[in-house]
Formats: C-alpha cells, sequence, structure tokens
C-alpha cells in the first residue's frame, strides 16, 4: 500500500472503531432502562422525558467537545493538559 492508502486505513479503522464503542455504550444503557422506572419511581411519561434530555446531553457536549477541540488543539485536548494546566 502506498503511505495515502495507509493514512485512509488508519482513519477509517478509527472512526469505524468509535462507532462501535458508542453502539456498545448504548447497549449498555439500555441493558439499564428497565430497571431505572422501578428504581426512582418513574411515569412512563417522566421517564421518556429524561432519556429525551439525556440523548439532547450527548449531542450538545459532542458540540461543546468539538468547539473546544477546534480552539484549542487536538493532542491537547486529548492529553488533558487543557484541564491541568497553569
Amino acid at each position: 500500500m502506498k503511505r495515502n492508502n495507509h493514512t485512509l486505513f488508519l482513519y477509517t479503522f478509527i472512526t469505524v472503531f468509535g462507532g462501535i464503542l458508542t453502539g456498545l455504550y448504548i447497549t449498555g444503557i439500555s441493558g439499564a432502562v428497565p430497571f431505572i422506572p422501578d428504581h426512582f419511581g418513574l411515569t412512563d411519561t417522566l421517564f421518556g422525558f429524561i432519556l429525551g434530555i439525556l440523548i439532547i446531553g450527548c449531542l450538545a457536549g459532542a458540540f461543546a467537545g468539538n468547539i473546544v477541540n477546534s480552539k484549542q488543539g487536538k493532542k491537547r485536548c486529548l492529553s488533558s493538559q487543557l484541564f491541568y494546566s497553569h
């Protein structure tokens, strides 16, 4: 393979792997879903509202992370230097 093909393969692998991890995370949450209303005594309407808020929070976190990432740089964000710098 040429160097460009290796880079493309690496980016594709990272993207697909991230999608798989996101799917596993959502599956883990869905395993807990049947037990949450009983534990907290929620009605179906309130439980649906809370799940919707969780999804909106995930989207807001992704957008906020993108803004910080664009301003501070990927390397700094991934290495946690953003939060511990003096």
